[in-house]
């Protein structure tokens, strides 16, 4: 055997030697990790332990990945003395940390020699814990940096080669997915701690709290609940929303109290009584307001919490009875109840809604086949056998739709649309685009109701949209009465109103079909687009046409090239005036096209125009 082969083979025995070290050490990691009853420090000082053991150096310091991008101490280990309390203490990966700055980047174990004198380090930190020499190694989990070990033999210098590097690397490579899946598992046990904590505490609760559990769980309505509270507290009791406003409000029987006990507007906002509520908090989620002349008793307030938000205040009046012991703590509890089920209710609710504008995204970008599309209505309740509308409100300036302000400029004026709008048209659906919302409407079965009809009623509302809303353009499409013209009908109302935009037009109500002439002559794809758009108006005909034999397309290209006229056509088609006007009546129903109209036979003169020329072109050729 040569030279080189003998040490090729050390080489190999050695690294099978490394590698059986770093699993045995990660085992360890594992099992403890697997022990649902040991802390997450407990798993860290592990992991710190077994990379000294690996590396030969007496002290390690692991830091966890914080919310805002800085590292917390977790644990600490040192051979000579005990330093996890401090380390828990320490931040890494703040101004000046260019070490660790350094590792987050390159996502790789760093070293630095010297390490008072390295420009990387805090020099301050590096005397105080007397650090010779680092190597920093980074928890790596699908390329983001959870955590950092620090190594460092104290006073002692230790020169890290590559063969360290490696097993570090090697080792923080395993344990990161058992660190992470570990601090998973603590913070969902924390919050099921939590949740079985609450639930022991409303099991050992008072009777208030149980018969308001109870009737919540069934479905009671917030007068209901305020009856239980009355019944059996004995005082009014007032349901405030989050501005203080009394939303409902019970009062016993025998008190005969004329109107709401309630705080009014004027006494709700008298500096010392928002200073005790704005002060109520989950630490102070009580507080008892004083009698004085103008609120005429004592008032115990609690505040509804919900993700950290006041979503609502309960109320006891002291009046007919005194307050007991157990009133603060009763309403405390049912105020507790309450914010959880609107905390449910308002997740569920979004949820819904995020699911919900999904679908109409769906359905506007084409994102998802017509089939499958329909066997979804059905959960969100659209009912595409009614007709539709696509409503687009175009704002004067162009909101971040990302921002606080456009989200509830959306929400408002979708709230004032579907008032003004009921019972002819009911919002389905709206999704808010750059510098848009855009509703879908489903036309109510009263008789009249049509995209012409729900205009007439935003010509009359258009003043206030504009003024409180800012809308500078209201455009509804046509009716869509099948659900693949909605996509197209969505593209439509939107170039109606680049094309207002891109004119500097005055504000303004329009149907889009009125501007189709102007839309084509300024598509920016000039022929081409024109050749899409009217090929989309007729494109629900062709269909028909093709899968029943008929001659819709066809009736319709007669009837204009006879002026109108049913009789010219049915002599052209060879058939009965009246297939011709059941035919057209037809083309009305499954297209955009109102032939017997004079807009409708113009809108399709234009298009047979567009396509007949095509068939001589380029376009017709391809």
């Amino acid at each position: 055997m040569s030279i080189a082969q003998l040490d090729t083979g050390l080489d190999a025995v050695h690294l099978s030697t490394n590698y059986v070290r770093v699993v045995q050490a990660f085992e360890e990691v594992a099992l403890l990790a697997a022990n649902a009853a040991a802390p997450l420090d407990d798993v860290l000082g592990l992991v710190g332990r077994s990379m000294c053991d690996l590396i030969g150096v007496s002290r390690c310091s692991v830091y966890l990945r914080r919310k805002d991008g800085l590292f917390q101490g977790q644990a600490g280990h040192s051979t000579h003395h005990d330093i996890d309390a401090r380390v828990k203490k320490l931040v890494a990966g703040g101004v000046g940390d260019r070490f660790t700055e350094e590792i987050v980047k390159t996502a790789a174990p760093v070293i630095v020699r010297d390490a008072t004198e390295d420009p990387r380090t805090l020099r301050a930190t590096m005397l105080r814990w007397g650090v010779c020499d680092m190597l920093g190694v980074p928890l790596v989990l699908k390329g983001d940096v959870i955590g950092i070990i620090y190594l460092d033999n104290e006073v002692e210098p230790h020169d890290y080669g590559d063969e360290d590097v490696a097993l570090a690397q090697a080792f923080a490579g395993l344990s990161a997915l058992v660190v992470h899946q570990a601090w998973t598992y603590r913070r969902l046990q924390q919050r099921a701690d939590l949740i079985e904590s609450q639930r022991r505490l409303l099991d050992e609760s008072s009777l208030v709290h149980q018969q308001v559990m109870q009737a919540m769980v069934n479905g009671a309505e917030i007068d209901e609940i305020l009856g239980i509270i009355v019944q059996l507290l004995g005082k009014p009791a007032v349901f405030y929303g989050p501005d203080v406003s009394a939303v409902a409000f019970v009062a016993p029987a025998d008190l005969r109290h004329q109107g709401s006990p309630g705080l009014t507007e004027d006494l709700a906002n008298l500096p010392w009584v928002r200073q005790a509520l704005d002060g109520l908090t989950g630490d102070q989620p009580s507080v008892m307001l004083r009698a004085t002349p103008e609120t005429k008793c004592r008032r115990l307030f609690t505040a509804m919490i919900v993700d950290g938000e006041c979503a609502g205040y309960l109320e006891l009046c002291e009046m007919a009875t005194p307050f007991q012991p157990q009133d603060r703590k009763a309403l405390e509890q049912v105020s507790m109840v309450m914010a959880l089920k609107l905390a449910s209710s308002r997740r569920s609710e979004e949820v819904e809604r995020q699911e919900r504008e999904s679908f109409f995204a769906d359905l506007i970008y084409r994102r998802r086949d017509v089939s499958l599309l329909l066997k979804r209505a059905d959960r969100f309740k659209f009912d595409f056998a009614r007709p539709h509308v696509l409503l687009r409100l175009q704002y004067a300036r162009n909101l971040d739709d990302a921002t606080p302000s456009s989200a509830l400029q959306h929400t408002e004026a979708l709230s004032f649309v579907t008032s003004a709008l009921a019972p002819q048209a009911a919002c389905v659906a709206s999704i808010s685009v750059p510098g848009a919302s855009l509703l879908l409407l489903e036309l109510s079965a009263r008789e009249g109701a049509s995209e012409t009809s729900l205009r007439g009623v935003l010509d009359e509302e258009f003043d206030e949209l504009a003024s409180r809303f800012g809308v500078r353009y209201l455009v509804a499409s046509e009716t869509c009465r099948s659900i693949e013209r909605i996509a197209a009908e969505a593209e439509s109302v939107k170039q109606t109103s680049m094309v207002l935009l891109d004119a500097d037009a005055s504000a303004r109500s329009v149907l889009s079909s009125e501007l189709d002439f102007v839309r084509l002559v300024t598509m920016s794809g000039g022929f081409a687009d024109a050749v899409k758009q009217v090929s989309s108006w007729l494109s629900p005909l062709q269909r028909h046409d093709e899968a029943n034999g008929g001659q819709l397309v066809e009736t319709l290209r007669q009837f204009v090239l006879h002026d109108a006229q049913i009789r010219g056509a049915a002599a052209a088609l060879t058939v009965h005036e009246n297939t011709v006007r059941y035919r057209l009546g037809k083309i009305k129903e499954m297209s955009m096209f109102a032939p017997e109209a004079l807009d409708g036979a113009l809108r399709a003169s234009l298009a047979f125009q567009i396509l007949d020329f095509a068939e001589d072109t380029r376009f017709g050729r391809c």
